[in-house]
């Protein structure tokens, strides 16, 4: 169990310490994505990784190359972390990531060459890697099934405070020595040491998820946890919800053990055995969200800031302070997120997000055209096209950001939690890969275009959101295996399934009554056929 200084303090006040303290695992990740933009403006920083000269980027590819690989490591270390994660607890699994972030930006902020640079990128990614997979996992576990999305929304609010963070300290050390030496590339890697240290500290100090522990048998643990953070009390005796609870939590893990014989991290995707779980499924809407996700554009806005406000025809020195700004207004937008989201539900967010960001970036786009073929007016064009990607940014982080973090940790079952979230950040890791490789070379060769295309792209989403994600807000963890144990992938099937077993079973839902349930409508057809011959 660590230490046990959670146990004096209330329910609310452990869950409040948690979100704060694990958030600097989020905030590490954030301020990642945030810092390569001031980074890569560093004249200094340019000579070291050779992508240009005189301060002037001129190869875009290894440009791209040297933000992107840093998605490869974040690769390695989802699929790492969340194994680790189901076999020795969502604590350790955090403890390591914090371990290769330590090693990862250390490295970086000494960097004397390019493969130096790269190989420390590489690193710093597999720590975010195990993070980003394995918080957000444990905060869900934690929270009540009724103001879940709200907690890993806040959560997820450490994301942009980091990039918004690393922004303004890229803005900041840019006036040092004229922004010429080493320092103004150095201490902004060298100040995300500071997140993954303190985390990695106090880590210990909190509880490990009551549902791990029910699934390592340790019962008796797991449900002193799940009465403090379910009772804002020091009562020794369990209250029936949370009795209730328990009871659930036991009854589905006993049922997913027994049903789910195949459950390592290869043969997930494919959904080799897993039966009426329907794996293979779960893992595809995870993985394709996070795609989906950065093909909306938040890439282009967070990690090539400066590239994208160029294309508004804005000087170097507003650029700095205007891409800094336009990541603080991402703050107020996952506040109004964590405001919503559990009343709204997960779908509509998503749908209202893709249409104010598609709309958002056409608009944009337009007004980059005109910045474009009339420079004489490029000051009023380009304070609308900086408008209207300030407008993206507030509908990507109050939507989009918050969802796709958030419905993967909610669809898979206890025992493949973290395995299961492998794919979403798996999803995330290879689209920001993708685009980050390609952003750069996409402003260069097609300039305005490019925000039409991340138009067009928005406009699809809410199609596919309809057809295939199911709701999963105001819904118990438990209640997800019955939801997708539907024979058909398309979300109104399953949402019929789940409404026609909880009417047939009631609270003795389990997944052999799922089961039981479909051998008898196959009898049942079966017998039909035969009648009919």
């Amino acid at each position: 169990m660590g230490l046990q200084s959670w146990k004096n303090f209330s329910g609310p006040t452990v869950l409040l310490c948690i979100n704060a303290f694990s958030g600097l695992g989020i905030f590490y990740e954030g301020y990642n994505q945030g810092v390569m933009g001031g980074v890569l403006s560093s004249p200094d920083a340019i000579r070291i990784t050779d992508i240009g000269k005189d301060g002037v980027i001129t190869n875009s590819t290894k440009d791209g190359g040297l933000v992107s690989i840093y998605y490869l490591g974040a690769l390695v270390g989802c699929l790492w972390g969340g194994s680790i994660s189901d076999k020795h607890g969502r604590k350790i699994a955090v403890f390591l990531g914090t371990f290769w972030g330590i090693i990862g930006t250390a490295l970086l902020t000494a960097a004397q060459n390019t493969n130096w640079f790269l190989c420390a990128r590489l690193i710093a990614g597999v720590g975010a890697g195990h993070l980003i997979n394995v918080v957000p996992c444990w905060a869900s576990e934690l929270a009540p099934s009724h103001t879940r999305g709200k907690s890993v929304c806040l959560l997820f609010l450490a994301n942009y405070i980091g990039i918004a963070v690393a922004y303004w300290i890229a803005f900041g050390v840019s006036y040092v020595n004229g922004g010429q030496g080493g320092f103004r590339w150095r201490f902004p890697i060298g100040f995300n040491l500071i997140p993954v240290l303190i985390l990695s500290l106090t880590i210990w100090f909190f509880p490990e998820s009551p549902r791990w522990l029910i699934k390592q048998d340790r019962h008796e643990e797991a449900l002193e946890i799940l009465q403090k953070l379910r009772e804002d009390s020091a009562k020794r005796d369990v209250t029936p919800q949370v009795a209730a609870e328990f009871g659930e939590i036991r009854r589905v893990i006993a049922s997913e053990t027994q049903h789910a014989t195949r459950d390592s991290l290869w043969a997930m995707p494919f959904g080799y055995q897993s039966g009426k779980l329907h794996y293979g499924r779960r893992v595809a809407l995870a993985f394709c969200i996070q795609i989906m996700m950065e093909w909306g554009g938040i890439t282009a806005v967070v990690m090539y800031g400066p590239t994208v406000l160029a294309q508004a025809g804005w000087s170097a020195h507003k650029i700095g302070w205007i891409s800094a700004l336009n990541n603080t207004f991402g703050i107020a937008g996952t506040y109004l997120c964590a405001l919503l989201i559990d009343r709204v539900g997960r779908r509509m967010m998503l749908y209202v997000g893709s249409i104010g960001c598609a709309a958002s970036m056409f608009i944009a786009g337009g007004f980059a055209k005109l910045v474009q073929d009339h420079p004489e007016n490029k000051t009023g064009y380009g304070i609308g096209c900086t408008v209207f990607l300030f407008l993206f940014t507030a509908f990507f982080s109050s939507t989009w950001l918050m969802v796709t973090w958030i419905y993967p940790t909610e669809i898979f079952p206890t025992s493949t939690r973290a395995k299961g979230n492998s794919f979403a950040v798996a999803g995330f890791a290879i689209g920001c890969a993708w685009t980050t490789l390609v952003n750069p070379i996409m402003f260069q060769r097609i300039t305005y275009n490019t925000f039409w295309i991340f138009g067009s792209l928005n406009l699809i989403y809410p199609v596919l959101i309809w057809a295939f994600y199911p709701e999963t807000a105001k819904r118990t963890l438990e209640t997800m295996d019955f939801l997708f144990a539907s024979r058909s992938p398309f979300a109104w099937e399953e949402e019929k399934e789940l409404e026609k077993l909880y009417t047939v079973f009631g609270d003795k839902l389990t997944m052999e009554a799922v089961e039981d349930d479909h051998h008898r409508a196959a009898k049942e057809k079966d017998v039909e056929v035969v009648s009919a011959e």
